[in-house]
């Protein structure tokens, strides 16, 4: 890993030259361009109401999935997507590349941020986030992680504005910026802890004579942080009084959010916590698995080695003076995702070199003393060796998804490899998919109740029949979908035939 002294961190900063840029980006850009295919890529729903708003949105009709405004998912990723969609260019692989393009003006961001604040190496902090596995899927599929990143970083930076010459000018370019990643990603309200974090340090600053009168002038200074909050929460608390009054309308979507309530935040679990964390920066998870270790008590000292390397980093940042307001922002989503109840891997590409940093600095701590007591030991050549195995395990984990797919859902990614879409989907999803022609080929106005993950794939399998959960919407539905091993619902057992089979997918019509 990193060694601890300064002269090692300007060693690698040093080689950071507009060259060494080019080429990085150009790299990470072409890793990308290996997983692009024209196919929906069933590993998340999220991707077909991204895409299919984006398409609602450019028609004038709004916020909407199937004729019902959506809460859970965002605006401006949708936004985003709509931009060729208005001009008639409607393309999920048109699609793609536009995201892959936005994770690459996220990397770009990432560096700038981490080159102000000064977080070392950075080429290798842009290049470790830019090839962990969830950061690879994310470029290459409609999904508004990537736009997040951008925005957010970007907001960071701008953030760093506020402070010195048209300081207002910035305060509101940083409160747009605030309001447009709240609203690509709801996380985004979490960059807050960012603003509150710069306002408690320069409330806090060393000062001389007239304590008093600078504590005074300095609540005043803090006047564009202010602003930027007005305006981001602005934007913020509009759009949540335009899915209040949907709602009174009685157009909203039901979602996950409005069943489950605050049970979703009820599953404080450390241990899962810090050991996903490690699953999306290490492939911890995999590995193990592959070891045939997952589920044993390996997996605690996994989490237990994440977690200590992430608190120490965090107190030696504190410690040298090197705390910024993106800490805080990574801090408090640390803390968010605590006690949710999904703790995937996909939160953490987002502030990836947040955490990386802290990684980075908490291993030169802890190494600096074996450093001191065995300095003729080659810690230079075993830190290069440690870093190259890493980036080998995660280039050859996308590579196995570019070219052999995850072995249950899909074939590889890339576009050579995946083939058309009778080649490209496995198991459940090819059997759904089967079915959800067969019904659009027998009842072209079928409404369609499924169990609720396999719900959007069923609307875009079908080339677009209603498509409903069948526990939300029970009374909403003509055909049925059993996909799982689920229990056959009431209604469907008495009110409903079975009428044909595909492979795992068994298809059942209202009597």
């Amino acid at each position: 890993m990193m060694g601890a002294g300064d002269n090692h961190i300007s060693f690698w900063q040093g080689r950071w030259s507009p060259t060494c840029q080019a080429l990085l980006f150009s790299f990470l850009a072409l890793v990308y361009l290996a997983g692009i295919n024209p196919h929906m890529l069933p590993e998340s729903t999220d991707d077909i109401v991204y895409f299919e708003m984006a398409e609602s949105w450019s028609l004038g009709l709004g916020h909407r999935f199937q004729n019902e405004v959506i809460g859970d998912w965002p605006p401006v990723y949708p936004w985003y997507l709509a931009l060729p969609m208005l001009l008639g260019l409607k393309s999920l692989l048109l699609t793609k590349l536009m995201t892959l393009a936005s994770a690459v003006g996220g990397l770009w961001c990432m560096s700038r941020l981490c080159l102000a604040e000064r977080r070392e190496p950075v080429w290798l902090l842009v290049l470790l986030t830019g090839l962990l596995t969830m950061s690879c899927l994310f470029a290459v599929r409609p999904a508004g992680d990537w736009l997040f990143v951008a925005l957010s970083f970007l907001f960071l930076l701008v953030l760093r504005k506020l402070d010195g010459p048209q300081r207002w000018r910035w305060a509101l370019l940083a409160g747009l910026l605030l309001g447009a990643a709240s609203l690509t990603r709801f996380v985004g309200v979490l960059l807050g802890a960012a603003i509150i974090s710069q306002g408690i340090a320069r409330l806090v600053a060393p000062s001389g004579e007239g304590i008093r009168r600078e504590f005074k002038d300095r609540m005043l200074s803090l006047g564009p942080e202010m602003l930027t909050t007005l305006i981001g929460g602005g934007i913020w608390f509009s759009w949540s009084w335009y899915l209040a009054r949907a709602d009174r309308l009685g157009q909203l979507a039901r979602g996950n959010y409005d069943h489950q309530g605050l049970s979703l935040w009820s599953h404080l679990e450390p241990h899962r916590l810090f050991f996903d964390i490690g699953s999306a920066l290490f492939q911890s998870g995999n590995l193990l698995e592959k070891l045939g270790l997952a589920g044993t008590p390996v997996e605690y000292l996994v989490s237990a080695a994440v977690a200590l390397l992430l608190v120490t980093g965090m107190v030696v940042t504190l410690r040298r003076g090197l705390w910024q307001p993106a800490d805080a922002y990574g801090l408090a989503t640390v803390l968010l995702i605590l006690p949710y109840q999904f703790k995937v891997t996909r939160y953490w590409f987002v502030v990836a070199p947040i955490l990386l940093s802290w990684i980075f600095r908490g291993v030169s701590a802890l190494v600096a003393p074996l450093q001191k007591r065995w300095p003729a030991f080659p810690w230079l050549l075993l830190r290069r060796g440690m870093i190259a195995s890493w980036v080998g395990v995660l280039l050859f984990v996308w590579t196995l998804y570019c070219w052999k797919g995850n072995g249950a859902d899909h074939r590889g990614l890339n576009w050579f490899a995946a083939g058309d879409a009778d080649h490209f989907y496995l198991g459940r999803n090819a059997d759904l998919r089967r079915a959800c022609i067969r019904i659009d080929q027998l009842w072209p106005d079928a409404r369609i109740g499924v169990e609720g993950w396999f719900t959007n794939y069923t609307h875009w399998f079908s080339g677009g029949h209603r498509s409903f959960r069948h526990d939300y919407y029970p009374n909403a539905f003509d055909t049925f979908i059993y996909i799982t091993h689920d229990p056959l619902p009431a209604r469907v057992a008495q009110d409903f035939s079975l009428v044909f089979t595909e492979g795992a997918a068994t298809v059942y019509r209202q009597k």
